[in-house]
C-alpha cells in the first residue's frame, strides 16, 4: 500500500493574528463585542431609508389618545399625600374600560397591569373596589366585564421587585426580577400599558445619579420594545416643588435624568377650592394635573383638575364652568346695602374692598368687569 502524505490544515484563525484581514476580524469579534448582533451594513439601512422616505407611515397607536403613545415610557411625578396612586387607578379602570376620564381619553379599551411597589394587598384591594363604585363601573355590567379582562393588579411589597442593581464592576445592569417581569409578560399575551408605583421601589440606586437613571429608562425602554407595552412610572415631585407647592414644572425628585429620558411627563399636586374659586363641600381639596412634557404629543396649553370625593373618588372639574354666574352672586353679596355707582365699584377707593374681596374668592381668574359683570347683569340679580 502506497500512503500519500496529506497537507495538514492551517490552524483557525485567531482575533490575536496580525495578518487577519479587517473584515475576518469583524466577523470573528462580532459575537464577542456585539452579543452576536449583526453589524450594521450601508446597503441594508438603504432598504429601510426608501420605506422612510416613500412610504407613509402608518398612524400612530395610542394607548391615551393624543398623549402616550404605544410602546413608549412615561412618568407621574407627585407630591406626597396628593393621591398618585388614587389618580393611577382611576386612570387603569378607565384605560380598561375605555371611558374617558377629563384629559384622559383611551383609545379604545386597554389591557393594563398595575404592579404597586408601596402598599399591601389590602390597601389594593380597598382602593380599586372604592374606585370602581365610585366612577360608576361596577355597576355596569359591560364595563365590569371589561375591567375583569383587562385589569390586572399585584402588590410586590416584600418581594424582589428591584428591576435595576450593579454588577460586580459596580456598572448598572438588570436583576433577576427583571428577567421575572420580562418573562410574566412573554406569557401574559398582549399586555398595553404596565404601571410601576413608585419607581423608587423599582430601582437601587441613588436617585441623583444620572447615569443609573438613564440606566433605569434604558432598562424600561427595553421591556417596553420587547413586548410591545407603553410603561407608565410614578414618581416623587423635587424637593423645591414641596417647598413652594408649584406643580406646573415639576421634573420630580432626583436625577434629571429621569425627566429627559421619558417621553412624556405629567405632575400633579394638590390645591385648595379657594384657590380655583370652587366649593369644596367634602374639605378634602383637590387635585391639579400639569402636563410638563411630551415629545410624541402637544403639551397641554392648561392645567386639569380632579374634585376629591367621599369613597376615594375623583371627579373632574373645570373652574371657569359657570364662574359669571359665581363672580355675579358673590359681588350681590358684597355690594353695600346702599348701593354704589359703576365708576365706585370699577375705579373709586369706595370700591376697592369689594374688588379686594372678590379676587381673594377667585385668585386665578381676573375679573373682567365690563365683560363678565356688567350693569345690566347686576340690574337684574339686584
Amino acid at each position: 500500500m502506497i500512503s500519500v502524505a496529506t497537507k495538514p490544515s492551517p490552524p483557525p484563525r485567531t482575533l490575536t493574528d496580525p495578518s487577519l484581514p479587517f473584515e475576518e476580524f469583524e466577523r470573528l469579534a462580532a459575537p464577542l463585542i456585539h452579543g452576536g448582533r449583526p453589524l450594521l451594513s450601508w446597503q441594508a439601512l438603504g432598504t429601510d431609508f426608501e420605506t422612510f422616505l416613500g412610504t407613509e407611515p402608518p398612524p400612530p397607536e395610542w394607548i391615551f389618545t393624543d398623549l402616550l403613545r404605544a410602546g413608549t415610557v412615561a412618568g407621574l411625578v407627585s407630591t406626597g399625600g396628593a393621591g398618585k396612586s388614587r389618580l393611577l387607578i382611576h386612570l387603569l379602570l378607565a384605560l380598561a374600560t375605555g371611558t374617558p376620564f377629563g384629559p384622559f381619553r383611551p383609545a379604545g379599551p386597554k389591557r393594563v397591569l398595575y404592579l404597586g411597589g408601596e402598599d399591601p394587598g389590602e390597601i389594593l384591594h380597598e382602593r380599586i373596589y372604592a374606585i370602581a363604585r365610585g366612577m360608576g363601573l361596577a355597576g355596569d355590567p359591560g364595563k365590569a366585564a371589561l375591567i375583569r379582562q383587562n385589569f390586572r393588579a399585584v402588590a410586590l411589597v416584600g418581594t424582589d421587585r428591584v428591576l435595576i442593581g450593579r454588577d460586580p464592576a459596580g456598572n448598572p445592569a438588570k436583576t433577576p426580577a427583571y428577567a421575572w417581569l420580562s418573562e410574566s409578560l412573554s406569557g401574559m399575551g398582549q399586555v398595553d400599558l404596565v404601571v410601576l408605583d413608585p419607581l423608587s421601589r423599582f430601582s437601587s440606586h441613588e436617585e441623583n445619579d444620572n447615569n443609573a437613571a438613564t440606566a433605569f429608562i434604558a432598562c424600561l425602554e427595553s421591556l417596553a420594545k420587547r413586548h410591545g407595552v407603553a410603561i407608565l412610572f410614578s414618581h416623587h415631585s423635587s424637593k423645591a416643588v414641596v417647598a413652594n407647592g408649584d406643580a406646573r414644572k415639576d421634573t420630580g425628585r432626583g436625577a434629571s435624568a429621569l425627566h429627559d429620558g421619558a417621553r412624556l411627563m405629567i405632575s400633579m399636586g394638590s390645591i385648595e377650592g379657594k384657590a380655583l374659586g370652587l366649593d369644596d363641600p367634602t374639605g378634602q381639596g383637590f387635585i391639579e394635573v400639569h402636563q410638563v412634557k411630551g415629545n410624541y404629543s402637544k403639551v397641554w396649553g392648561k392645567p386639569y383638575y380632579f374634585a376629591k370625593g367621599s369613597g376615594l373618588t375623583l371627579t373632574p372639574v373645570d373652574p371657569q364652568e359657570g364662574i359669571r354666574d359665581r363672580q355675579v352672586d358673590e359681588l350681590v353679596n358684597l355690594l353695600p346695602a346702599d348701593g354704589i355707582t359703576e365708576r365706585d365699584l370699577v375705579k373709586e377707593k369706595s370700591g376697592k374692598t369689594i374688588r379686594a374681596e372678590l379676587k381673594e374668592s377667585f385668585p386665578t381668574t381676573t375679573v373682567r368687569w365690563k365683560t363678565r359683570i356688567n350693569t345690566a347683569v347686576l340690574e337684574t340679580r339686584l
